[in-house]
């Protein structure tokens, strides 16, 4: 069932692995994927403004109706791209405080004199449980109130390099 959030003013502070946004950014290309309940990750896209590729990792959570949007500092990080598949990995090996990765492959990135570059890697992004549970269960802050820094970063990538030789580089796939 659809039903519209709205974006909530970030008076925020910023930590060493996130910033907070101020509205939503206006992107095409780029996937989003349910990480825990109330907690969506949208990974690169293609900026409707400026036309540019982004690597740029945010991290959404949905608390009471409204969508809190923060961009998440991540290094390493996949290389900029758009019209990947990004999709939550239930069946994948993880430890026990992991939640389910989400896996990033292939798209285009920008290339030489204009051309795009299709891309083949995959990428894995995971979140703990324990800064998952705190921020999905928490109730929505008054705009005067600011979050605690967290201990660590909330989401880390890491490439994955599958075993036998990857599909052909792709995008829009």
């Amino acid at each position: 069932k659809w039903k519209a959030v709205r974006p909530l003013r970030a008076v925020r502070v910023q930590t060493p692995y996130s910033v907070p946004m101020q509205a939503p950014p206006r992107l095409s290309g780029g996937s989003l994927c349910a990480l825990a309940p109330g907690r969506l990750c949208l990974f690169g896209g293609r900026d409707s403004a400026s036309g540019d590729t982004l690597s740029d990792t945010r991290l959404i959570t949905i608390r009471s109706g409204i969508a809190i949007w923060d961009e998440c500092l991540c290094d390493p990080h996949p290389a900029a791209r758009c019209y990947h598949t990004g999709v939550v990995w239930n069946d994948g090996p993880r430890s026990r405080t992991e939640l389910p990765p989400m896996i990033v492959f292939g798209g285009a990135s920008d290339g030489d004199s204009g051309h795009e570059r299709l891309l083949d890697d995959v990428w894995s992004a995971s979140m703990v449980m324990s800064s998952t549970r705190s921020s999905a269960t928490s109730t929505a802050p008054s705009p005067a109130q600011s979050s605690p820094a967290p201990s660590g970063p909330p989401l880390s990538w890491r490439r994955l390099r599958p075993a036998g030789s990857p599909p052909t580089a792709r995008s829009s796939h």
